[in-house]
């Protein structure tokens, strides 16, 4: 479906709307925490930076020595093994059961003809499709 140039014009004018508020609210937002800052004193910005700067410090730390601690219990890398998932249920396997037999019939009936010779040539590998199908779903 095309779009007409009149709804990429209201398109293009809604965006640069939000882009010219948001940028117009993250200025007041920078403007209203930059003049919190500019009120405090030289000393409260020294300690705040420092206060900051450790608990990021420790923050860096803890996540380090979680990683070596975790590294260390994990030896080995476990791989679950595969499941169906739950909504598959039985009549429905039995339902595509069916329909991979009606198919290996089909081909099956087909063998004595040039068609089953062309196809064959064409796919080669369709009746071991087939026959593995019949298996996954018995």
């Amino acid at each position: 479906m095309k779009r007409g140039k009149n709804e990429e014009v209201e398109n293009d004018s809604m965006k640069e709307l939000v882009s010219e508020k948001l940028r117009g609210a993250s200025k007041s937002i920078a403007g209203f925490l930059n003049d919190r800052v500019n009120r405090l004193s030289e000393s409260h910005k020294r300690m705040s930076l420092l206060l900051f700067g450790f608990i990021l410090g420790l923050i860096c730390l803890a996540q380090i020595i979680r990683s070596v601690n975790a590294e260390a219990k994990m030896t080995t890398l476990t791989i679950e093994g595969i499941t169906l998932p739950k909504d598959i249920h039985e009549s429905t396997r039995k339902q595509k059961l069916q329909d991979v037999l009606r198919i290996k019939h089909l081909l099956d009936s087909l063998k004595e003809t040039a068609v089953y010779d062309s196809l064959m040539i064409a796919r080669p590998g369709l009746i071991d499709s087939v026959n593995l199908l019949i298996q996954h779903y018995q």
